[in-house]
C-alpha cells in the first residue's frame, strides 16, 4: 500500500541492517512479549535525534490511553515524538479519510482493525493465526528463520529443547494464551536476552 500509495516515503524509508529473518537467529530465540528486540531493532531506533510523527490514539488501547500529544524519548533525549491525533476517535479517523478522500489501506476493508507486523508477539494467539492464514508466505518465512535459529543456537552451543522450526511455530503461538505452572509448554531456557546485542 505505502509502496503503491505513498512511493516517496517509501524510496526515502530507513531500511535497518538486519531483516526480522536475519534478527531471530542472531538473537537465539524468537521474539517473545517480554522479549520484544524486533520492535526494538527495526522500529523504535529509527528517528534518533528528530521529531517522529506517529498516528497513535487513547482509543486504540488503555496504555496508549495515557500517551500525551507531545512526548520526549526515554532512551533518546534528543528525540521527541509528535501524536497529531492522539484523541482522535476512530469514527473521528473514518470520518477524515471518506471527507478528504484520503487512500487507505484495502486490509480495514478486510476485517483487520490495526494493522502492523504479520505475527506480533503482542497480539493475541488469535490474531496471529488470522494473520498466518492470510499470508501462509510469512508464516514459512518465520518457521526458516527459527530452523536457522536452532542451528545458531547447536552452533553456539546453546541448549535447544525445539525439533525444528514448526515446533518453535507452535510454541511462540502458544505464548499469548494463558498457562498453567503445570502445563508441557516449553519454558525459554531462563534466557537473558542482552537487547543492545542488534
Amino acid at each position: 500500500f505505502i509502496r503503491t500509495e505513498y512511493p516517496e516515503a517509501w524510496e526515502g524509508r530507513e531500511r535497518p541492517a538486519l531483516s526480522m529473518w536475519e534478527l531471530i537467529p542472531k538473537k537465539h530465540m524468537p521474539p517473545t512479549r517480554l522479549a520484544r528486540y524486533c520492535c526494538q531493532y527495526l522500529k523504535e531506533s529509527h528517528g534518533k535525534g528528530n521529531v517522529v510523527l506517529t498516528g497513535i490514539r487513547h482509543a486504540e488501547s488503555t496504555a496508549r490511553s495515557k500517551r500525551k500529544l507531545e512526548e520526549t524519548c526515554r532512551t533518546h533525549a534528543k528525540t521527541s515524538y509528535l501524536h497529531p491525533i492522539i484523541d482522535w476517535t476512530t469514527d473521528e479517523v473514518w470520518e477524515y479519510i471518506h471527507t478528504y478522500h484520503v487512500p487507505y489501506c484495502k486490509l480495514y476493508d478486510e476485517g483487520f482493525t490495526r494493522i502492523g507486523c504479520v505475527g506480533c508477539p503482542f497480539a493475541r494467539p488469535e490474531r496471529q493465526k488470522k494473520q498466518f492464514a492470510r499470508w501462509p508466505r510469512i508464516a514459512k518465512c518465520y518457521e526458516k528463520a527459527f530452523d536457522r535459529m536452532i542451528a545458531k543456537r547447536k552452533e553456539d552451543g546453546l541448549g535447544c529443547q525445539w525439533k525444528d522450526g514448526k515446533d518453535v511455530m507452535r510454541w511462540w503461538l502458544m505464548q499469548g494464551s494463558s498457562t498453567k505452572k503445570d502445563d508441557e509448554s516449553i519454558p525459554l531456557f531462563g534466557l537473558m536476552l542482552d537487547e543492545s546485542d542488534t
